[in-house]
């Protein structure tokens, strides 16, 4: 296959070969579909070349073209496999505790840490920042640039042989035992291959641009927020286990109780997911893919995800802060007298690392993975610098998870109350600008024994593939647990106050509130054979197209 990137210029389109990279047609043909937002691109090439061509946003696809690349210099040492087993033999990661039995395992830090913490993270932005200018500055001027130049982006990521300073990047290559002679020999390679490093430098440099529409398995296209050195999650009490809402049951439920309220939650789900679909905004949202179960998460609806955030201070707020009477505030010292709400927990994992996991893994496969949330057009998720780690396994507990450092710090009212107010009062996290009333409709659903006949049939007889025999069993076993199933469609909201919703909230004004424009750094996969050589631009495909 090869790799051409596809660029939108106001009403122009450029074609540029640039990367290449071979597949065969069989492969091709088993691809999975393209996004809305990959289609958009592939309705614009010509007949005969859309025929054989895929478009893709992949962000899996990114990472392996910069691994090929930086394989060709570093060669073993870039094997990604290996360099995540080094980073889980390191100090860095054995220093931390990864597997939690107690409170008392996870390892303590001071509020003063926390504040290095946050520094930490505000310089990283500055580092990406400085990249991106400095890479924006390559772009402009590609024909022409120096050697120099592309060595000094290689250090700003962290992979220059000779590295004198921390980069972007610390785990992607190996330098252990990493001579003079060998760094020699590596740049030696980097400055008889200049194409090369640049592909490397330009496939990484898209994944730390905001606003970057990059497809993941299951989620498809998100619309990326700035990247950060590690994904947060923050806690305000040790609870003995941290696993997504649809997966917590009281222990002392039996098994046909979890197994019912496994249902009752999965069709509160399905019934807010085709709630949401009735806004004007959702459903005519183009920046990205709708993630709707990542915005029934943020709207109060028990899913199979965990909240993830890339920025600590926002992590740091849902640790230190609490939902009262309508409205947030910080912990105070009644709040956490109880011994068992005495410390705040803390999950940190590496961005970093979880980009090498997805980069070697299969494309369709389902992991249990970081993904980005991005920007929706309800704008809770972009607040929040939202991820998703979407679970598979009811079983599964973050305590427990090796791919998150866990800390605990002792809740302080000073630093409760300092983080309440760097979040502006919560605002910052729940903007008051977003779409009116969505949540009275939410906790409406949420709290819903009436279900819809339409929903119940989808659930069970097409998703689940139940006989019409056990679907009247379930339905029998629901309403021993005080639920109903009514005929035809259940509204939650009527339509007038839907139409005055979507008066209020057009999916324009939607895309106001974004503060970056969606940016499309497509490519175009092509097979080789004997209707594409590799070396050769299809024909209609020229740089003025």
């Amino acid at each position: 296959m090869v790799f051409y990137t596809l660029r939108r210029n106001a009403k122009n389109v450029k074609i540029n070969v640039e990367i290449y990279t071979y597949i065969s047609q069989k492969e091709l043909k088993n691809m999975r579909r393209e996004t809305l937002q990959e289609k958009s691109f592939h309705d614009m090439l010509p007949p005969h070349f859309a025929a054989i061509a895929q478009v893709s946003f992949s962000y899996q696809d990114m990472l392996r073209i910069a691994q090929d690349h930086l394989k060709t210099f570093y060669e073993d040492r870039a094997d990604w496999k290996k360099c995540i087993e080094r980073y889980f033999h390191s100090a860095e990661y054995q220093d931390n505790c990864h597997y939690v039995s107690t409170c008392e395992d996870i390892p303590i830090v001071t509020t003063e840490q926390l504040h290095r913490m946050i520094q930490e993270d505000e310089q990283y932005q500055v580092k990406v920042k400085e990249f991106l200018n400095f890479q924006q500055a390559i772009e402009a001027d590609r024909q022409s640039v120096a050697l120099d130049d592309l060595y000094h982006a290689a250090e700003l990521l962290g992979i220059h042989p000779e590295q004198k300073s921390v980069g972007l990047y610390n785990w992607i290559i190996s330098r252990d035992g990493m001579s003079s002679e060998e760094e020699i020999i590596i740049k030696e390679k980097i400055s008889n291959n200049k194409a090369s490093l640049s592909i490397f430098i330009e496939s990484l440099s898209t994944l730390f641009m905001p606003g970057l529409q990059l497809t993941y398995p299951i989620i498809e296209t998100a619309m990326t927020q700035p990247k950060s050195k590690y994904y947060y999650r923050g806690e305000s009490a040790y609870y003995g286990e941290s696993k997504p809402g649809m997966y917590r049951y009281p222990n002392n439920r039996s098994h046909v109780q979890q197994l019912v309220n496994q249902f009752i939650n999965q069709i509160v789900l399905n019934e807010a997911c085709n709630f949401l679909d009735k806004f004007d905004a959702v459903r005519h949202w183009s920046a990205s893919s709708i993630n709707y179960v990542a915005l029934a998460q943020h709207y109060g609806i028990k899913t199979p995800m965990l909240d993830i955030t890339s920025d600590l201070k926002t992590a740091l707020f849902f640790a230190c802060c609490k939902y009262e009477n309508d409205q947030w505030r910080p912990m105070t010292r009644n709040d956490f007298a109880n011994s068992n709400k005495k410390y705040g927990i803390l999950y940190r994992s590496p961005t970093e690392i979880t980009d090498m996991m997805w980069g070697i893994s299969d494309e369709r496969a389902e992991l249990d993975l970081i993904a980005p949330i991005g920007y929706q057009p309800f704008m809770r998720c972009s607040a929040q610098h939202g991820y998703m780690l979407l679970v598979k396994d009811e079983k599964y507990d973050m305590l427990k998870d090796p791919l998150f450092d866990k800390f605990r710090f002792e809740h302080d009212e000073e630093f409760c109350r300092w983080i309440f107010e760097e979040m502006d009062r919560g605002n910052k996290v729940y903007p008051h600008d977003d779409i009116p009333q969505i949540t009275e409709y939410m906790e409406r659903i949420k709290n819903s024994h009436q279900f819809s006949q339409n929903m119940f049939d989808h659930m069970i007889l097409e998703s689940w593939h139940f006989s019409k025999q056990e679907a009247q069993a379930v339905r029998q076993k629901l309403r021993e647990h005080g639920y109903t199933i009514v005929s035809g469609q259940k509204e939650f909201i009527t339509h007038n106050k839907l139409r005055k919703i979507n008066r209020k909230y057009s999916v324009d004004i939607a895309c106001s509130k974004l503060d970056i424009p969606p940016i499309a750094r497509p490519m175009i996969k092509i097979p080789c054979g004997p209707m594409v050589e590799p070396n050769d631009e299809p024909d209609g495909l020229k740089s003025d197209l």
